[in-house]
């Protein structure tokens, strides 16, 4: 307490604690315990306080009256910094019953007054102040008295006597706190000149090791080094002889690439231009036919059966299908499909040999592009029967053993 230093307090309560219960004293460890509850109240913490006494409430089984009471004005501190009055004085009550006629000279009476004024029982709180200017000699120098005395005159209203207990109160707090300071001050002092002492020994003992370890070191790591370098130079020669072997081979190779690379470009420029011309006979197809044709599929199917312009959109689009069912015109766009997509079509031919060409040409014609209503005209199905097509053939597909199964199926997905 006169050093404020609440943190080693608690740590050497606890050590008590578990001493005094190796040792079977329960009355002693009781004691410790609450009396560190009592040092968690020092350091503003309330909760942690009441857990270790409600943990006692329930585990103890001394009968010992005074600890009782004890144990019981611990909970008041713990309540009234909680602002929980009214469990406060319930454990006061306790307190008394088992302290009786040792009660007043047994409790912190500025504690009980501080209490009573904020529960409102005023004539209390300045009975309990009353008996420790009794039993006190020294309450005159209490800043805990002054402090009581301060929230009484508060609750009375009479302000100006409250300010002046509590200038009072925090003089004497002042005070105490200088006085700590300067004998901490003190014992820092005196501790730090022994502190100094002991260092500077060490440090010249320590130093002469640390000189002879260098000594040791450097000389070590010269030899090692010299070992080393030794050793390394011999290392960089035979790499140096490594090194200018992968060097000529390296070349050779250069040499080797060059020509490879001057053959791939030359296949590069050649594949371009197949390419070119593809993509050039690709777009020349939808452009003059295709495109033509997906349009007169939807005006056929939606104005068949009007007689507005039924007879001339009729016979356009049967020349057009009259064009693009022939043999040749099928199989030639069969052909671009087959070179513009990685030869699908051939794999597919190879790979799936139960595909019969009806299959093969209704995946043509997905591939280029084609409406389904144009696929159903240009096969010759109805437009129903489409969907149910296109999921036998995708079944066939995902249940056969061809190698570029998620290849063909990917490409016809994306077609759709």
């Amino acid at each position: 307490m006169a050093a404020y230093n609440f943190d080693k307090a608690i740590t050497h309560r606890r050590l008590a604690a578990d001493y005094y219960l190796r040792a079977d004293k329960p009355l002693n460890n009781q004691y410790a315990l609450v009396d560190l509850a009592r040092e968690y109240i020092k350091v503003k913490k309330p909760t942690k306080s009441i857990s270790i006494l409600d943990s006692l409430s329930t585990h103890t089984n001394i009968s010992d009256s005074i600890f009782q009471g004890y144990f019981h004005a611990s909970y008041i501190y713990g309540y009234t910094d909680l602002n929980e009055y009214n469990k406060a004085l319930e454990n006061f009550i306790l307190t008394s019953a088992f302290w009786q006629t040792q009660s007043h000279e047994m409790h912190d009476r500025t504690q009980i007054a501080d209490m009573f004024s904020k529960i409102g029982i005023l004539d209390s709180a300045e009975y309990y102040l009353d008996r420790e200017k009794q039993l006190n000699p020294n309450w005159n120098e209490s800043e805990e008295y002054h402090w009581a005395k301060s929230n009484i005159y508060v609750l009375q209203q009479n302000y100006q006597e409250a300010l002046t207990e509590l200038h009072l109160s925090w003089g004497i707090h002042n005070n105490k706190v200088v006085h700590v300071l300067k004998n901490n001050v003190a014992y820092a002092e005196n501790d730090f000149n022994k502190n100094k002492s002991v260092i500077e020994k060490r440090s010249a003992e320590k130093n002469k090791v640390i000189i002879w370890l260098l000594i040791g070191v450097i000389v070590t790591i010269c030899i090692a080094f010299i070992a080393f370098y030794r050793e390394r130079m011999k290392r960089k020669h035979r790499e140096i002889e490594i090194k200018m072997l992968e060097a000529q081979e390296l070349l050779s190779r250069l040499d080797s690439s060059e020509n490879n690379a001057c053959r791939l470009k030359s296949e590069i420029d050649e594949k371009n231009e197949i390419l070119r011309s593809h993509a050039s006979l690709i777009n020349q197809l939808f452009r003059d036919r295709y495109t033509v044709l997906n349009n007169l599929s939807n005006e056929y199917f939606e104005k068949r059966d009007s007689a507005l312009a039924r007879v001339t959109i009729i016979k356009d689009f049967e020349n057009e299908i009259a064009k693009i069912k022939k043999d040749d015109s099928i199989e030639q766009l069969k052909d671009f499909v087959d070179q513009y997509r990685d030869n699908i079509l051939s794999r597919m031919r190879q790979q799936l040999p139960r595909f019969k060409e009806a299959d093969i040409t209704f995946c043509a014609l997905l591939l280029a592009g084609f409406a389904p209503r144009t696929i159903c005209l240009l096969i010759n199905i109805q437009y129903g029967n489409y969907y149910n097509k296109w999921t036998r053939i995708r079944a066939r597909i995902s249940n056969s053993d061809a190698p570029d199964k998620d290849f063909f199926l990917n490409a016809l997905n994306k077609s759709l």
